[in-house]
């Protein structure tokens, strides 16, 4: 209870602590807790409660304060000695055991390169979260994405990995997925004439890359005579028509021109690309049959693959426009 400082207002106090018996001398003060010294009165005659902190677990100590006025090792005045308390710190409790943990967000999508913070949260069973058992963060494959001690995922390479977060022999989980890194088309540069008739040439070609890991689709064009991208024509008999759409990469590619015309000398050019033909900009336009300027499809191309042969002299390497003379009829 609150005492007077001998003055009509509340005093102050001085708290002191010791493990075993109290000798006031070499007793302790309180440093923490809402009991440290001072602690400055607030009604006389009021119940005051206050908590002591920093004690050890298990263990006896004894309590007792003396009230003043006036500031502490200044001008001071106090009074009487309190009575002893008495009390013992209770035993260390057991941390509740994890029963779950849960990982978000559960699923990420990354780039290579790119990184996603991910968090876990542990639960006891009935339900609360638990924020003080130790936490290990692991990835089932480290060639796709790799995290760290605080849960920080980074993409390595195109692929799958699930990350786990392990606590209290509990695991919860993410999976993530790397996406491979966009790249510009690769380049056709073995496209060939490798047959004609008197009306269609066959043209051959190893496929590529579009740049995002699959099969790139071709704008196929030709011309009679000496051929420029810009002026020449789309295929649009037989089954090198434009669109061409890519099978498989690295696979040998076939198909034919036609509606040619007889006896006549032709050369022929292919682009590779991804994305729909004819994607314009709002503003843009069409630079050519079957081409137009990167629009919001993203279109990319890569460089045009050009060859060149003819009849009677037919899979010569590559190395301008193919050509072909097609043959009489």
């Amino acid at each position: 209870t609150e005492v007077t400082d001998g003055t009509g207002l509340p005093a102050s106090y001085d708290v002191r602590w010791a493990a075993g018996a109290l000798t006031w001398s070499a007793a302790t003060a309180v440093a923490q807790g809402s009991c440290k010294v001072l602690l400055a009165g607030t009604v006389i005659g009021a119940r005051r409660s206050c908590t002591v902190l920093g004690l050890a677990a298990a263990k006896a100590y004894q309590f007792q304060l003396v009230a003043f006025r006036g500031t502490l090792n200044v001008n001071a005045v106090f009074g009487s000695l309190s009575n002893i308390a008495s009390g013992s710190t209770a035993a260390t409790t057991a941390p509740a055991a994890v029963a779950a943990v849960s990982v978000s967000p559960a699923s990420v999508s990354l780039a290579a390169g790119a990184s996603q913070q991910l968090t876990a949260t542990l639960k006891d069973s009935a339900g609360m979260v638990l924020t003080g058992p130790t936490l290990t963060w692991a990835s089932s494959t480290g060639a796709v994405a790799t995290v760290n001690d605080s849960g920080l995922v980074t993409g390595v390479a195109a692929g799958t990995a699930t990350i786990s977060a392990t606590s209290g022999g509990v695991t919860g989980t993410a999976t993530v997925t790397v996406a491979a890194p966009v790249t510009n088309p690769g380049t056709v540069a073995d496209l060939a004439v490798t047959g004609v008739t008197d009306s269609s040439v066959t043209l051959a070609f190893t496929e590529v890359t579009d740049g995002t890991g699959l099969p790139a689709s071709y704008d196929v064009r030709w011309a009679a005579g000496a051929l420029t991208w810009s002026a020449a024509t789309a295929v649009a008999q037989g089954s090198c028509k434009v669109l061409l759409a890519g099978t498989v990469i690295g696979a040998r590619r076939s198909c034919t021109v036609l509606g040619l015309a007889a006896a006549k000398a032709y050369q022929f050019q292919l682009v590779q690309y991804r994305c729909r033909l004819d994607a314009r900009r709002p503003a843009g336009r069409a630079r050519g049959v079957g081409h137009a300027e990167p629009g919001p499809w993203n279109c990319a191309r890569g460089a045009n693959a050009t060859a060149h042969g003819g009849a009677g002299g037919l899979g010569r390497q590559p190395v301008e426009p193919a050509s072909g003379d097609v043959g009489e009829r």
